[in-house]
């Protein structure tokens, strides 16, 4: 092999890296995309982190009042 033919092999391999490296930038962008929109609707009111959050906030809120009271549950 002689040396244009090297370099031209190692353009060529240079070449499909970047084209790879391309495309694992558009794949991570598309996953990074998908990920926000899937937290910003389960943020939404009616998605699960909501719903999560709703049910602590009220656990939270019986807590409280139970400590404000001085009740307390049962020991097991």
């Amino acid at each position: 092999m002689t040396l244009e033919e090297r370099v031209e092999a190692l353009e060529d391999f240079m070449g499909k890296m970047n084209i790879q490296q391309q495309e694992v930038e558009a794949v991570r962008e598309i996953v990074k995309k998908t990920t926000n929109e899937v937290i910003a609707n389960a943020r939404r009111a009616g998605g699960i982190l909501n719903a999560a959050h709703n049910q602590a906030a009220r656990k939270d809120s019986v807590i409280f009042r139970a400590k404000e009271f001085n009740v307390y549950a049962a020991k097991s």
